[in-house]
Parts: C-alpha cells; structure tokens; sequence
C-alpha cells in the first residue's frame, strides 16, 4: 500500500497569503510515509466527497466525520476505478493513504482533506473513486474550536463605463470560539469552497498563529480558554480547479483544529 502525506502540497489561492499560508496545487507532490505502528481502521462518514481529473492530475475532497467516542488522528485510503467499476492502480497498488488535515479530531468531530496525485501514477485515468478510513491512533483530548458568525461577501471588479463588473473572488470572515478550558496554543482553520453546484471543490488550511497580508485578526498567537478570534480572509479564482471557477463559488464553510 502507497502512503502519502498531502497536507504539503495544498493550494489556497488567498491573494498574497499564498505566499505564506499555503502550498500551491497545480503541482502534486508525493511523499511516501507509514501510519504509527498500531493504527487501526475506525467507523469514520465521508461526506461532501467529491473527485476529479485536471492539469494532468487526480484530485479528491471530502469531510471526514469521526464517529467515535475517542480523540483520533486519521487516516484515508483512496481507491479510484473507471465508471463501470474496474478498477484503477496506483503504482500498482490498489490504493493510496493519505491524513486528514487535522491531526487530532475530537469524538464526533470533523476534518476536511483535499488531496492531489500525478496523473502519470495511475495505470488509467479514475472516473471515481472510494474513500475508506485507512487507520487511525488515539490521541490525548485538547481544545475544541468552534467557527461562528461565518460570512461571505461578493468581490467584484471595479465598475467601468459600458463593462459589466466581473466576480474575481469572495470576501469570507468568521470567528474561531474556543469555549472550553484548554488554551489553543496553535489554533488553524480549514477553508471548504463549494459551488453553485453544491459540491465541495477545495479545501485548505489558514495558521492563525502565522503574520499575513491577506488574514485580518482582532488578536494574535493563541487562543485563551473562554474567548474568541474574528478574522476575514480574501479568497480570488486564481488557480482554483477550473469547474469551480466556471461555476463560481456558492458557499463557503470553516473548520478549526489545534495543530499538534
């Protein structure tokens, strides 16, 4: 079984703070990792999954629903097949195991993942694919973040005499809660962005610990038991999967995690 780390290689086109919050996709980059020694498979739900071909590369998305009574770090497996059913090889092996973005998912938690392979690793181009939980480990409890007050503006381009404005992208804003009484000392959210279509088309990671141009904080550095952090991000098509983009964007979600 091929074991892949793709948190690496995401790509959130956020203006400026691509520069520094994430890793640009069209370019999938894999890296051959093993799961901890005694991970087990867990009853996990995949929801919002979505796959698809472009740039010469296979893509899938999802949600991961922990449904366990325990705090875990997750990993999937990915086994792509042709739309009659046959299936398709990585390398020549059935499937690929990647993690979720969070590293420590509470009971009945979610975690989102958005993943990437060279086209030229498969022995055919997928049509689809399955996702299953590949293995999982326990891991100590921690804070547990809640996303509020999520918000989402229209960008548009400056209106010009006789041209229609065009939609460039979306402003979105939200605020990180941290209710309970474990500090988060490395607070991070995932951004999902669905289309007008209602599927999910990509995901990435913002690191609210991090100094960035285009992430606008009302604070700075951890997040105290009890309290809670606004900020707002701008998100342009640049770069965002290509049905996306001729689709547009029709809503937008956030998960947070502490990063371990």
């Amino acid at each position: 079984m091929i074991r892949m780390n793709g948190f690496r290689w995401i790509y959130l086109v956020i203006g400026i703070l691509c520069l520094y919050a994430c890793k640009q996709a069209p370019k999938a980059e894999q890296q051959s990792i093993e799961m901890p020694a005694g991970a087990t498979p867990v009853p996990v739900q995949i929801s919002d999954m979505n796959c698809f071909a472009e740039r010469g590369q296979f893509f899938v998305t999802g949600v991961c629903n922990n449904t366990t009574n325990q705090w875990q770090r997750i990993w999937l497996r990915m086994e792509p097949s042709k739309r009659d059913g046959k299936a398709v090889y990585v390398q020549g092996e059935r499937g690929v195991v990647f993690p979720v973005f969070s590293t420590a998912i509470p009971p009945q938690g979610r975690s989102a993942f958005f993943q990437g392979w060279d086209g030229k690793l498969f022995s055919g181009v997928p049509d689809t694919c399955n996702v299953v939980c590949a293995g999982a480990v326990s891991v100590e409890a921690g804070p547990i973040l809640l996303v509020e007050q999520k918000s989402m503006v229209r960008m548009v381009t400056p209106a010009v005499t006789g041209k229609e404005p065009q939609e460039i992208g979306r402003q979105f804003s939200a605020v990180v809660s941290n209710p309970l009484d474990k500090p988060s000392q490395h607070p991070c959210v995932e951004v999902l962005l669905y289309g007008n279509d209602k599927r999910l088309w990509f995901v990435s990671t913002l690191d609210l610990t991090q100094e960035q141009p285009s992430l606008h904080q009302d604070g700075q550095g951890d997040i105290a038991p009890g309290t809670k952090r606004r900020f707002s991000t701008e998100i342009t098509y640049n770069n965002l999967p290509a049905m996306l983009v001729a689709g547009k964007i029709g809503a937008m979600d956030a998960l947070a995690f502490e990063k371990r």
